[in-house]
């Protein structure tokens, strides 16, 4: 598991346990917005990568001017947004972080890749 994938992995389990608010960052009973969730579960690291992943994962755009979080506050405090949407977002970062082996892998990976899901005599 890669550290994003950690991250994010972290991030679901938290906004499942303490449970998940909008308009705020959080709120009075312990619960936490997706960002919250999200920096918490990041900690001291740099939290750009794991943002970029989910303004990909919602189809934003990945160059903006100002707080690369704000569109997804948007987007998470939208009207009629549920908890399962935003877990659902971090399943689609998730999935956006693992390595397509077609473009992202040279031939050795692929073969190493090839080995382990048809096991050794392929």
């Amino acid at each position: 598991m890669t550290e994003l994938q950690q991250i994010f992995r972290d991030t679901r389990r938290i906004l499942l346990d303490a449970g998940w608010c909008q308009g705020a960052s959080r709120d009075n009973v312990g619960r936490s917005c997706l960002l919250a969730a999200l920096y918490t579960a990041i900690g001291p690291r740099p939290h750009a990568p794991a943002v970029m992943v989910l303004r990909r994962a919602l189809g934003l755009p990945l160059h903006v001017a100002g707080c690369l979080g704000a569109e997804v506050a948007v987007w998470q405090d939208a009207p009629g947004r549920t908890v399962a949407d935003v877990i659902d977002l971090l399943d689609r970062a998730i999935i956006a972080t693992i390595p397509d082996p077609q473009t992202d892998w040279t031939p050795a990976q692929r073969r190493e890749w090839i080995a382990q899901v048809l096991g050794a005599g392929f």
